[in-house]
């Protein structure tokens, strides 16, 4: 992909939506539409006026919606036209458009359309007019770094700063997809204190689906942290037992190979009765169908206290879960960062990857863990191919189960925040260490755009409040969670 951060437009938000026309009132009731939007655009007459300093990509995301259900969907870029056969069937289908643009004077022509059930088409057309812009590098701009991993950011070091990595070694593959909550801004940032979280959230081009209404309210600690807050089992009740999956579609089946990182920050503290058995359900990875209660392969990080198996990252397998010991958030009331990636095995073959790491005030450096069970064996091989849901969803569950002590643990307190997922691509952390040995403290940095041509990628900043842009560090990872360079941010 090229470097998206070089087009540069005035206003913020393109959105166009178009019906079917009819003789009577312009609008036929019913009749199919298309919403198109994109971060940094304008559509005026048919047009959006741009200016680029490189070759350069627009990304547009689009919503189709036909009652009747989508016949076929297609969009072409001056004149190479595509069919899009995903949409087929469907009442509403969501998809992405990406436009090469040059760095020239050119006007690229634009048409989506769709046609329903029901032989109703409807198009939107219009003109990207480029025109090519000289930039003037601002006297803040620094970088660093070596070939191997080196770094520059235009506008200098800071709180919601863009910084552009590139390596002659490391082939910096950016995410397939990724969302965020928190970081700094949106959705969590904008909201007062008390704020209960809507049923959905927008995040960029994605969007969070939140079950549980008025279970998980914005609360803002002493120190301007901003949690999602929830009280569980208030004075020893047995209802409500979770706090409200937090969900992301990853908008597609994970296939064999494929895999997703989740990261959250995380506090659990448990008011009446500390000491009593209960298990901490939390990070997830399921299939649609388990959203309606079915586990089968599917995986999921707990904890269990003071008995049973610790903290465990456990996987259904339709025909019976596999436990296996790793690192995982606890409830003691410390500040938790953790990270997982889960990679997707060929079904009935144990060729799938997990691997987990956790910062707190117990765990002062950053240690990647392969999870394994009681024989050694790693956890690889949840999905089986007599049963066939497949993993596509990824959520924070935050559910309270296993509390059957007759001293039960109440008021239990459950906070997370900045919360992060990738599926696919390499791994990049803001960190207070060069190398995972020395780091405490790990942020994974938002993607922005790449450049596959001159092996570029570009990333958002943010210190989390705890990192100092001058003491700071980036740090590279592959898609298997393996370490491949550090590098300081001290020019």
């Amino acid at each position: 992909m090229k470097n998206l951060l070089n087009v540069f437009i005035a206003v913020v938000l393109l959105i166009g939506i178009i019906g079917c026309k009819d003789k009577i009132n312009g609008i036929e009731l019913d009749a199919p539409t298309i919403a198109i939007k994109a971060p940094g655009l304008i559509f005026a007459d048919d047009a959006i006026h741009v200016s680029v300093t490189t070759d350069s990509v627009m990304v547009f995301d689009y919503t189709i919606n036909a009652k009747a259900k989508i016949q076929q969907f297609k969009h072409a870029v001056d004149g190479d036209e595509k069919i899009i056969p995903e949409g087929k069937g469907l009442d509403e289908y969501h998809g992405q458009l990406t436009v090469d643009v040059p760095a020239e004077d050119k006007v690229i022509a634009v048409k989506l359309e769709v046609l329903d059930a029901n032989n109703r088409v409807c198009e939107k057309s219009f003109s990207i007019i480029v025109k090519e812009k000289m930039i003037l590098v601002s006297e803040t701009s620094v970088s660093g770094g070596t070939p191997e991993l080196s770094w520059s950011a235009l506008t200098g070091l800071g709180d919601q700063k863009l910084i552009t990595l590139t390596s002659n070694i490391h082939q910096l593959t950016p995410p397939n997809k990724s969302i965020w909550l928190g970081f700094g801004e949106g959705w969590l940032y904008e909201q007062p204190n008390g704020t209960s979280f809507p049923t959905t959230i927008t995040s960029g081009s994605e969007q969070w689906v939140i079950e549980g209404v008025d279970r998980r309210f914005v609360h803002i600690d002493e120190q301007g942290y901003r949690w999602a807050r929830s009280i569980l089992k208030p004075n020893g009740a047995a209802n409500p037992a979770g706090a409200g999956s937090i969900n992301w579609d990853t908008g597609s089946i994970i296939g064999p190979g494929e895999f997703t990182f989740m990261y959250s920050v995380s506090r659990c503290e448990a008011g009446i009765n500390p000491g009593a058995t209960f298990q901490w359900k939390q990070d997830r990875v399921r299939a649609d169908k388990n959203l309606n209660g079915n586990d089968w392969n599917s995986a999921y990080i707990t904890e269990t206290t003071p008995r049973f198996n610790g903290p465990r990252m456990l996987g259904y397998r339709g025909d019976g879960a596999k436990s296996c010991s790793t690192p995982a958030p606890q409830h003691q009331g410390l500040v938790h960062r953790f990270g997982w990636l889960w990679k997707q095995n060929t079904p009935d073959l144990e060729d799938g990857l997990a691997k987990t790491f956790l910062l707190d005030a117990n765990h002062s450096s950053m240690v990647v863990h392969t999870p394994k069970n009681s024989s050694n064996q790693v956890q690889n091989d949840v999905v089986k191919s007599a049963f066939p849901e497949r993993a596509r969803w990824v959520l924070w569950q935050d559910y309270i189960g296993n509390n059957d002590d007759v001293d039960k643990a109440a008021d239990i307190e459950i906070l997370r925040t900045d919360m992060y997922v990738q599926r696919g691509g390499v791994l990049i952390f803001l960190s207070n260490g060069t190398t995972p040995a020395t780091t405490s403290i790990a942020v994974p940095l938002r993607y922005v755009s790449s450049d596959a041509v001159n092996n570029t990628i570009t990333l958002k900043m943010w210190s989390q409040g705890s990192i100092s842009f001058e003491a700071a560090s980036i740090l590279l990872f592959d898609a298997n969670l393996n370490f491949l360079k550090g590098v300081s941010l001290n020019p």
